[in-house]
């Protein structure tokens, strides 16, 4: 096709004037214009997706991290046929109660639609052809304004689905929808759906040999060791993820040797194939990662770029300004958890701000579940469903055993944290044994040279300061078990001692006078308990050791202060004294008037 230099007018074929100007073009040369059209970029369909669904003002409209698990399971549940709720990513919510039971579901690979009453109609992705759009607006003999959308998708076999707003629920946007249907081929060039959350240790050998391949080598990137404070971290890590004994064997030679023959920018191209083969969620994974190696990285958070090896990772693994400030504070949650002693109700608040900042940087909500985090109760809130919760909290309260539940969330880090520390110690137990064959291959070598060997010296004072990194590391392990049982015990116990009930309840034992001492040992009581007024609540001392703390749990416990039953009777017999000594004592100050 020709056009004309003049005006641009296309010319039909030997034209000698342009009709249009009536340029003369007879001796010109014209070439036909080179259109070169601009290499859009495509994604997955999984992206397209939320990419699409992100950019709507609608406020039904919710993505992955933003959707609640109880909505993700609702809409699994009555939308989209039972489907894993792992794979949703989108949510059009369209219920009365908004719950996740009426509207739109999408997945990488389809869509469900369904409202209160009709079942649910699945639209596939794959092998789209074209989509048609109709609305009508008709207005009825009484004035009211009916207005009809119907998509109709038709498909490369000839089959074709449709959905209208006679079908469904009317707030459903349909041309939205229409328009995600429409560009879906131009923008999507592979369809995925992909498992948005899933633990690490629910992943093949192969991921799990990788993720820990390229944390091992982030550890050695600064001066080639792993010292022992980044090996506690580092067996901490394994113990979240709860790796096999088989695992932790074949990592053992990339951790204390240096078996790895490649980079970490090739460690992560692996992982990215392998996870992709396994239909994962590439970016859950890369944000776990980032997480994991800030969270071995405590002592530098406020000097982040300050340290080019961290920030260096942290580039590989394409974390953004805002996913970091989110890793930042939400490392900085799970310790003030532990610190500053907070309530199930405070770590509640603590984990919807961490969510809502982490929806806004696009932090991945399977990147909370790859490791399974520290327990913030990120999940989801407790659920108290039973009715009769309220009555029995008031016996709890009445009879001053509430309080532990009050604490339920730490109580369970606490525990976590211990067993999971115990479980590094074993790690470390089975890593000096292999150091130990490992140094009796050693001394056979060396007997056999009879000369200790410039090679021979390096191997020897190689192994010796792998050595001492894990008798250092276990040593850290120790002192934080120590930490974390300590304020497991000081969570346990009640934070004032309730005098009358503590009396009442070894009022017929034969160990008050041992038991007295060791609850001096850790309330602020002055003098005989038997005579401390019960107006007067002790409160823990500041100076109490582990071993005190253990002593006087066990010494509740024992005589039933924390069970509710027992304690609820102390408790009402306490309040009975109270009460006659009271009434007896208003009594004959009368007399003394009279």
């Amino acid at each position: 096709m020709k056009f004309c230099p003049e005006c641009g007018f296309k010319l039909i074929e030997n034209a000698k004037f342009c009709p249009e100007c009536g340029f003369k073009i007879e001796s010109i040369t014209i070439e036909e214009p080179m259109i070169i059209e601009s290499e859009k970029t495509k994604v997955n369909s999984d992206e397209y997706i939320k990419t699409s669904l992100n950019n709507t003002n609608l406020s039904n409209v919710s993505v992955t991290p933003d959707i609640s698990e109880k909505k993700l399971v609702n809409a699994s549940v009555s939308i989209a046929n039972n489907i894993d709720p792992n794979t949703i990513i989108g949510l059009i919510d369209t219920s009365m109660l908004s719950n996740g039971k009426a509207g739109v579901v999408f997945t990488g690979s389809e869509m469900y639609l369904k409202n209160n009453l009709d079942s649910s109609k699945r639209i596939p992705f794959k092998n789209i052809l074209d989509v048609e759009y109709d609305s009508e607006r008709n207005v009825t003999n009484r004035g009211k304004i009916i207005e009809y959308e119907k998509v109709t998708v038709n498909y490369q076999n000839g089959e074709s689905l449709e959905f209208s707003s006679q079908q469904y629920d009317k707030e459903i946007p349909y041309k939205l929808l229409n328009n995600i249907l429409t560009n879906f081929n131009d923008n999507v060039d592979v369809i995925t759906s992909k498992n948005q959350i899933l633990k690490l240790s629910q992943m093949s050998t192969s991921i799990i040999m990788l993720y820990f391949r390229i944390v091992i080598a982030y550890l050695k990137d600064d001066d080639g060791i792993i010292d022992s404070r980044e090996y506690k971290e580092l067996v901490s890590l394994m113990t979240k993820v709860k790796v096999t004994k088989e695992v932790a064997k074949e990592l053992r030679e990339y951790r204390f040797d240096n078996k790895e023959d490649k980079t970490i920018e090739e460690l992560i191209d692996e992982l990215k194939f392998h996870i992709n083969e396994e239909n994962l969620s590439e970016i859950a994974i890369e944000q776990s990662l980032g997480m994991d190696i800030l969270g071995m990285n405590l002592d530098k958070l406020d000097n982040i770029q300050q340290d080019e090896v961290l920030v260096r990772m942290l580039n590989r693994l394409n974390i953004t300004d805002k996913q970091l400030k989110f890793s930042i504070r939400k490392i900085e949650a799970e310790k003030e958890i532990i610190e500053n002693k907070m309530t199930d109700s405070q770590i509640k608040d603590v984990a919807k701000e961490l969510m809502a900042l982490g929806s806004g940087a696009g932090i991945s909500i399977g990147a909370f579940a790859v490791i399974g985090t520290a327990g913030i109760g990120l999940g989801g809130a407790l659920i108290l469903a039973s009715a009769g919760f309220g009555v029995y909290r008031g016996i709890k309260y009445f009879s001053g055993t509430g309080q532990l539940e009050k604490y339920g969330i730490r109580i369970q880090t606490l525990n976590d944290r211990i067993n999971q520390l115990r479980i590094a110690n074993s790690y470390i137990i089975e890593d000096i044994n292999w150091l130990s064959d490992k140094s009796v291959t050693f001394a056979k070598k060396l007997r056999e040279s009879n000369e200790l060997s410039e090679e021979l010296y390096k191997e020897l004072e190689h192994i010796i300061s792998q050595n001492q990194s894990l008798a250092d590391a276990g040593n850290l392990i120790e002192d934080e078990e120590n930490y974390s049982e300590y304020e497991l015990y000081i969570t346990h116990m009640p934070e004032t001692l309730n005098i009358g009930k503590y009396n009442e309840l070894l009022s017929k034992n034969i160990n008050k006078v041992y038991f007295d001492e060791v609850i001096k040992e850790v309330y602020i009581i002055e003098g005989d308990l038997d005579n401390t007024v019960e107006e007067v609540e002790p409160t823990l001392r500041e100076d109490m050791s582990l071993d005190e703390l253990k002593q006087a749990y066990q010494v509740l416990e024992q005589i039933g202060y924390y069970d509710t039953k027992s304690s609820s009777i102390a408790q009402g017999k306490s309040l009975a004294k109270k009460g006659f000594s009271g009434l007896k004592k208003s009594l004959l100050n009368g007399d003394k008037n009279d």
